[in-house]
């Protein structure tokens, strides 16, 4: 009895590793282009090294410009479109987004 099912395991084992690269190449997904309209930018942006930007100190001195108080932290963001100032002043943080390019 055991024998006869070892065996039978065995061929199915071997008919299923058979039929399985056949199966792969027929659920292959074809490839999608990589360029489609819809995924786009609607404007292209100049890589950072070639644009002016101003400095983080610059932008401190900006948006301290507009809401004197304690400058927690600077950060590039949106891409290098904006420095994100963060302010704090008689308790009240805020983030004062300056435009990077000059």
């Amino acid at each position: 009895m055991w024998n006869i099912s070892l065996r039978l395991l065995a061929t199915l084992l071997a008919v299923v590793s058979l039929g399985l690269p056949a199966q792969a190449k027929k659920l292959r997904l074809p490839e999608l282009p990589t360029e489609q309209p819809h995924m786009q930018l609607m404007h292209k942006q100049e890589p950072l090294r070639q644009r002016q930007l101003i400095t983080p100190e610059e932008a401190v001195r900006r948006a301290r410009g507009e809401y004197p108080g304690k400058v927690l932290s600077v950060r590039l963001r949106g891409g290098g479109e904006f420095y994100a100032v963060k302010i704090i002043k008689k308790g009240k943080v805020r983030v004062v987004n300056v435009p990077a390019e000059r």
